[in-house]
């Protein structure tokens, strides 16, 4: 969902000098607004948005209040109008306790008042009370407004007339210029290949890239397998619940055809294939060529070949070790998991003490309480919070899309 920022503070009540509200207006650098003393019961701060849009969500991220009320308003005049009616962000027993501060809560369309979702407004009204503890000072460690998803969409249009480009897929490799000849891989046994492996994964030479490139269709990996990869199947498909055995690439001539697969399938526009040459008695050669053609660009090795070479990708996940709990729509946990190896990340068979997150689409589980009594700084997010860091290809904050318990 594209999300609206916050430009300017309007107005606020109180706020303590060192977590002053403009901390608001940043919500990435991690700061806070709090209010300037202990005893107050209620603050309240009034924010100015990016652009006046239909407000499709909210995530609001708490420091120490019990309750937030949240209104919207128009710079050109007239009364707020109330948004998300007051919901709890801690209850009474957590409030005089100081448990559960800095709960994440997130409010859907669900959750708005239809009307006021529905119009455009440029003024954002966050109301927060604590009625119930009057020895700490209070308020909010972020706020979060997003459009609806379909505005995104239609940014995309490029205006009357234009071509609607189609959005990148996550994890995509983008080509550079090619070459006379393409890059070689020269590090086909590193660490992060091997882990890459280990989890199921495929090495491929840069060869691959180029020639899907070429032919506009992804290709099957076998033939461009690196040393010590794992093969796959014709259409490029690996089983996720256990790696495949590792066997050498195949050597490839210069001039030859690639190794044949299992039960290759020639692509639709291409040309029928060769008839393969038969013995003696007639049967087919068991090292025919299936595609009858020469894969002498795509296999040249010569020493002086020179090509530029594609960068690597970040290894913001490098420290964090993924369990995935529970079940996710078709095809998305590959993906998931796909994401997580290609950052570094290492994911885990099962639950134990060196997990650091935990990925699951469902909601809060009694379990997973008895889990953060066991290891209190283990993180429950969205699966979503992994596919926004592949697409963008850099860390974001997982504050936002956290799995808490519902107040």
């Amino acid at each position: 969902m594209p999300e609206i920022p916050l430009t300017r503070v309007v107005s606020v009540s109180s706020a303590d000098p060192r977590h002053p509200a403009e901390n608001l207006l940043r919500p990435d650098d991690g700061g806070r607004w709090r209010g300037a003393a202990a005893g107050e019961k209620q603050l309240s701060v009034v924010l100015e948005l990016g652009s006046s849009r239909p407000i499709h969500s909210l995530h609001v991220g708490n420091d120490g209040a019990a309750f937030v009320e949240i209104l919207v308003g128009s710079s050109s005049g007239g009364d707020f109008q109330v948004l998300l009616p007051s919901a709890a962000l801690m209850s009474p027993s957590e409030s005089k306790a100081g448990l559960e501060l800095h709960r994440v809560r997130m409010f859907g369309p669900e959750s708005l008042v239809k009307g006021q979702a529905q119009a455009a407004w440029d003024r954002l009204k966050v109301v927060l009370s604590q009625p119930y503890c009057q020895s700490r000072p209070f308020g909010l460690s972020f706020v979060r407004v997003f459009s609806a998803p379909q505005e995104e969409e239609e940014e995309e249009k490029g205006g009357k007339g234009e071509v609607k480009l189609p959005r990148p897929r996550p994890l995509s490799v983008t080509p550079r210029p090619r070459s006379k000849t393409a890059p070689r891989c020269a590090f086909p046994r590193t660490p992060k290949a091997q882990r890459a492996r280990l989890q199921g994964g495929v090495v491929v030479g840069p060869a691959w890239i180029w020639e899907c490139q070429k032919l506009q269709r992804r290709l099957p990996c076998g033939p461009y397998l690196l040393d010590g990869s794992a093969s796959s199947d014709s259409e490029g498909e690996e089983p996720e619940d256990a790696p495949p055995p590792p066997r050498p690439s195949p050597k490839v001539k210069k001039g030859a055809g690639p190794p044949q697969l299992d039960a290759p399938k020639a692509p639709p526009s291409a040309e029928p294939a060769t008839p393969p040459e038969s013995d003696e008695s007639g049967d087919q050669s068991e090292g025919s060529d299936p595609y009858g053609g020469s894969t002498e660009e795509n296999t040249e090795d010569d020493d002086d070949d020179e090509g530029e070479p594609i960068p690597p990708l970040p290894d913001f996940f490098e420290d964090k070790i993924f369990f995935f709990h529970g079940k996710f729509p078709e095809g998305e946990e590959r993906r998931l998991r796909r994401t997580v190896v290609a950052f570094g990340g290492t994911l885990a068979p099962y639950m134990d003490d060196s997990v650091t997150h935990v990925v699951t689409s469902q909601d809060w589980d009694p379990a997973f309480q008895e889990a953060l009594e066991l290891r209190p700084s283990l993180t429950f997010v969205r699966p979503h919070w992994l596919l926004l860091c592949g697409e963008r290809q850099s860390p974001l904050p997982a504050t936002p899309f956290l799995v808490t318990p519902r107040a």
